[in-house]
């Protein structure tokens, strides 16, 4: 019996399907382990075995980065420690570390100031994080 695309669509949106292998992806490309299907398993084991990481893909909605991490990329951004960055430079790396396309899409949608200081920045990404993939 073959599914229609349409309950092939609903079935990945209410399982979070694309989250979860969105999750796996991120998971691998900021660690970049050498051995990345192990590093997959040992992640869906832990998902599996109900830990932190399951909590972290229920509540999770499109950026892995913690803040410490967040405030390495605002960081990085601010290469002459003026205390900011552009909105230009802030989209490109919110764009960069959404890790689904709706949250990608809201980024595009953000209303972001011309300049954008750590705290803002860190805002901005909090903000992404309360997008509801579920709908």
């Amino acid at each position: 019996m073959s599914a229609s695309k349409s309950s092939v669509d609903d079935y990945i949106k209410k399982h979070r399907i694309g989250d979860l292998f969105g999750h796996m992806c991120a998971v691998v490309t900021h660690e970049l382990p050498e051995n990345p299907k192990d590093r997959i398993l040992q992640e869906l084991r832990s998902i599996h075995g109900g830990t932190s990481c399951e909590s972290k893909i229920q509540n999770y909605h499109g950026l892995l980065l913690d803040e410490e991490e967040l405030t390495a990329v605002f960081n990085g951004l601010d290469q002459n420690d003026k205390g900011s960055i552009s909105s230009d430079d802030a989209r490109m790396a919110l764009q960069t570390i959404a890790v689904s396309r709706e949250v990608a899409e809201e980024i595009d949608m953000l209303d972001i100031p011309k300049y954008v200081d750590r705290g803002v920045f860190i805002q901005f990404a909090r903000q992404l994080t309360q997008i509801n993939h579920s709908n």
